[in-house]
């Protein structure tokens, strides 16, 4: 009896320990599945399938709370046959629900027997999900309670009460569940992260990378391929591949940056160009570098961003005066014009004031588009600002305007996105239809107002029949075709007013008018005298003598068409200022190591005089080119005029002089007494009196007299000129030459036209740019064989005239240290010479970073630098602009010289404020350079 029942705790015992084997091997296979599966799903269904023989649960859930807990999301589902419960309709549990309160107050594995049993669990919801027992285990998310994995059984099995093994078993799991969630949650948010990344890389225009430097291996993120043009798999990912997809020119000068920077640097920025692989175009890229070191101070690796700047630095120099050139020519479109942004008015042409009857542009800027509105067309209104806001079209459309008056008129708008003061807004163009409108709703039974309206309309009207002969046309239709009476149109056929060379076109584009297909059409109209002239017309059915007809409104486009070519021609005179910018920047370079080299050549050489003469000669001419480089600056709006209070009379006469010098041409000046200082750049003025002079004179071949005079003028609030009301100098230069023809008048301020056999045809245009930027006006008056007469009007001033320092004719021999920026070789090194030759000891460098090393140095070394020559325009690296800013931070009483050839930027105009004490034009010769560096130099 003993051995029997010894045999079977035995037995009892042998069957505890196969069930723990048992146990742990499901237990061990389940956690290994768990570390390779990657979805929500793939958790529940793995522990349900494993673990069923075991637990007896026949279905699981997993629900995630949101951020703020207060609803579960079930994320995934195994085991019921439910349509709703899917990943893409999330099946939620809110807050204040019992299942999910006892969770939120007590987060640990807890079993509920029957969930219809929950008092505040919605009955109907428990029996449509077909649940009984829930087996809840909390999920735990980097240590904090994020959700629940239920596990549950269904109404058919019944309740199921988990037992200790049991229980057991799902707490070790749960742990392991917990860190499988924990895994894909950050899965997901990592790559959340680099598809941010990837955007706001492409948003930005730039890409990163980072430089093993022990494997010379290279790492590019997917937008820097973007950026140079090629594809992965043509870039070998090494140190050499990147520098050889630099620009040529640029390629010795990053590679000595990043070569220093392995020496003593751990961050640097730096641009450098490249020319991209596909488009094979050259594009400028700012880079910012970061490099990581050793304990020993090795260089391990370089990691930072390369952004492609080209477009942003093409359009900051062009948007400012684009603009200015644009809001010029609007005022003169016989449209109305309305540049409006979220509604808001920001400006109006005079066309719009005018036929929206207000007084003046300050009815309309402030207020909101919608003001001016009629009720029935706001909706409309704002559909359409929404459409153009988002990049769509928007084609014309007609509403209604409510007018100051308190009248309404039909107007045809349309529309598109436009640039204006640095902000994205909507440019609304629009014209007063109501005359249209009312014809086209006239009726034939109201024949008195329609015959009003027909004879009284601006736009040419026909009535006609099915086959194009005319019935019927107005005043303005005879007008337009030259004729004199309807009674000469009446019978004809539409067709025979359209020139034979477009008859096919025009045929198929009235079919098209007719059957709706197109709401206007433009075309060549043929008048009566041969001429032809450019229509847009729209046609309409009417009944006309109780038949069917068609009523055509004709209207002449001819100065539209010329508008838009203005404006296409004004986008051609950009072009050549960008170019006439362009080459005067490089030619003053050029005409800068000439001139002095020449100069100090002539001081070399003082006792060889034929030498000497011939060196004068030639220092004269490259003058005279450093003159017609100015015109091109001024014409490209470059050269922005460099003010200083002045008396006009001495420069009035010196220029004429000089312009007369050697003619047949004679001059008498006529200058008011006690004549109003003006604020000028004299050298530009002088230009203008010389242009106009010369010309006078050129016009006068036989000789004569050309009369100069100047005078005080109070414009007021009626004058006729675009001038503000205020006191002026109006300089008149009148000749007895032949005279300008009356179809040439509007045309003589064009660039490169002329009427001379020779001559460049800029002379006027300068002018024309040298009188604009100083705030003025300049106008023409001609008539052949009688003589010309020129008036310019510039803004008096109530300061005093500044008198100027004067020098030696001699260069001012000087001591001291010299640093000199400039990015053209060979002007550093001629400067180089010259500073040495007047005393001076110089080092010459080629950027502003350069520059401000340098300086930090010499001020370290207690030898500071006397004074620094700053080139204005370095392109692809630090100008002068910057460069002073950081060397007043250095040194707040640095003696700094601004020098350029070429540029629009505001400090030319206003060194002083930005920190400079004096400024040099290229080109300049030995004289002009050692004058200058005397007065910054001498002064405290």
């Amino acid at each position: 009896m003993q051995n029997q029942d010894l045999k079977q705790k035995i037995q009892e015992l042998e069957a505890k320990l196969e069930a723990r084997e048992n146990y742990s091997k499901l237990l061990q296979k389940i956690i290994i599945s768990l570390s390779e599966v990657n979805s929500y799903k793939e958790i529940a269904a793995l522990i349900i399938e494993e673990s069923k023989d075991f637990l007896g649960f026949d279905s699981a859930d997993i629900f995630l709370f949101s951020e703020n807990k207060d609803k579960a999301i079930l994320v995934a589902s195994v085991g019921k046959k439910l349509d709703q419960i899917n990943e893409k309709i999330p099946f939620v549990l809110i807050k204040g629900d019992d299942f999910l309160e006892q969770e939120s107050q007590c987060p640990k594995i807890n079993f509920i027997e029957d969930i219809l049993k929950v008092p505040n669990f919605t009955k109907g919801l428990a029996e449509k999900i077909n649940t009984c027992s829930i087996l809840k285990v909390p999920i735990f998310v980097s240590g904090n309670y994020q959700g629940v994995f239920a596990f549950c059984t269904s109404r058919e099995k019944g309740i199921l009460v988990p037992n200790e093994s049991q229980l057991n078993f799902v707490k070790i799991l749960s742990t392991h569940i917990s860190s499988s969630i924990s895994k894909i949650i950050s899965e997901q948010e990592k790559s959340k992260h680099f598809q941010n990344f990837y955007e706001v890389e492409q948003v930005a225009n730039l890409g990163s990378w980072t430089w093993e430097a022990k494997t010379d291996i290279l790492y590019w993120s997917d937008n820097l391929y973007e950026i140079f043009g090629i594809e992965k798999s043509e870039f070998k990912k090494d140190y050499q591949s990147f520098i050889d997809l630099l620009h040529p020119a640029d390629k010795e000068e990053v590679t000595s940056i990043l070569a220093q920077a392995f020496v003593d640097k751990d961050f640097l920025s730096y641009s450098h160009r490249i020319i991209h692989q596909k488009s094979n175009k050259v594009k400028l890229l700012s880079c910012r570098v970061n490099i990581v070191r050793s304990k020993e101070g090795n260089v391990q690796k370089m990691f930072g961003t390369s952004q492609d700047i080209t477009e942003l630095i093409t359009f900051e120099k062009l948007k400012k005066e684009s603009e200015e050139r644009y809001k010029n020519l609007i005022e003169f479109i016989p449209y109305g014009l309305v540049v409006h942004t979220k509604g808001k008015i920001l400006f109006v042409n005079n066309a719009a004031i005018k036929m929206m009857k207000a007084k003046s542009s300050n009815d309309f800027v402030g207020k909101n588009i919608q003001e001016f509105v009629h009720k029935e067309s706001q909706e409309v209104v704002r559909e359409r600002v929404k459409k153009i806001e988002e990049g769509e079209d928007a084609p014309t459309i007609e509403e209604k305007f409510i007018c100051f008056d308190g009248s309404i008129i039909d107007v045809e708008v349309t529309g598109t996105s436009f640039l204006y003061n640095n902000q994205k807004c909507i440019l609304a163009c629009f014209q007063d239809v109501s005359d249209r409108k009312l014809i086209e709703k006239a009726k034939v039974e109201n024949e008195e107002n329609f015959k009003n309206i027909f004879e009284n309309s601006p736009d040419a009207i026909f009535v006609e029949d099915y086959e194009g002969n005319v019935l019927n046309a107005n005043r303005a239709a005879c007008e337009l075709h030259n004729f004199s009476s309807p009674r000469e149109l009446i019978g004809k056929n539409v067709l025979e007013l359209v020139p034979k060379k477009n008859l096919d076109n025009a045929h198929k584009e009235f079919t098209k008018l007719l059957d709706g297909e197109l709401n206007q059409i433009q075309s060549l109209s043929l008048r009566n005298d041969g001429k032809e002239i450019p229509v847009e017309i729209r046609a309409s059915k009417i009944i006309f003598n109780e038949k069917k007809a068609l009523l055509l409104h004709v209207r002449n486009i001819s100065e539209r068409i010329e508008m838009e070519e203005e404006m296409l021609k004004i986008k051609k005179l950009e072009s050549i200022g960008v170019l006439a910018g362009g080459i005067a920047h490089d030619f003053n370079n050029i005409l800068t190591g000439i001139l002095a080299n020449l100069s100090l050549a002539k001081i070399l050489l003082k006792d060889q005089s034929d030498v000497e003469a011939r060196i004068k000669e030639a220092e004269k001419a490259t003058i005279r080119a450093r003159d017609l480089t100015h015109q091109l600056l001024t014409f490209a709006k470059g050269g922005l005029p460099i003010l200083s209070i002045a008396s006009i009379v001495n420069l009035i006469k010196d220029s004429t002089k000089f312009a007369l010098r050697g003619s047949k041409v004679k001059s008498d000046f006529l200058i008011q007494e006690d004549l109003w200082p003006v604020d000028i750049d004299k050298g530009q003025i002088g230009q203008v009196v010389h242009n106009l002079v010369l010309n006078a004179s050129q016009a006068m071949q036989e000789g004569g007299t050309i009369q100069i005079s100047a005078e005080n003028i109070l414009l007021e609030n009626e004058s006729d000129l675009p001038l503000e009301q205020g006191n002026y100098v109006k300089i008149s230069i009148t000749d007895e030459g032949t005279g300008i023809a009356q179809q040439y008048l509007d045309k003589i301020f064009d660039p490169y036209f002329t009427t001379k056999e020779t001559g460049s045809g800029l002379g006027l245009a300068t002018t024309f740019s040298i009188i604009k930027n100083h705030q003025g006006h300049i106008s023409v008056e001609s008539k052949i064989g009688i003589g010309t007469k020129f008036s310019f009007y510039l803004k008096a001033t109530d300061g005093s005239v500044s008198t100027q320092e004067v020098f030696s004719k001699e260069e001012i021999i000087g001591k001291g240290k010299i640093l000199i920026m400039d990015d053209d070789e060979a002007i550093r090194e001629i400067l180089f010479d010259v500073l040495q030759h007047i005393g001076y000891e110089a080092v010459a460098i080629s950027n502003g970073f350069e520059a401000i090393a340098k300086y930090e140095d010499a001020i370290k070394r207690n030898n500071k630098f006397d004074a620094v020559i700053l080139d204005l325009t370095i392109p692809g690296s630090m100008g002068g602009g910057d460069t002073i800013e950081r060397l007043l931070q250095i040194d707040p009483n640095v003696k700094a010289i601004v020098s350029s050839g070429y540029s629009n930027s505001p400090i030319m105009r206003n060194y002083e404020k930005f920190g400079f004490q004096a400024i040099i034009k290229k080109p300049y010769n030995v004289k002009e350079l050692s004058e200058v560096l005397a007065k910054v130099i001498n002064q405290e």
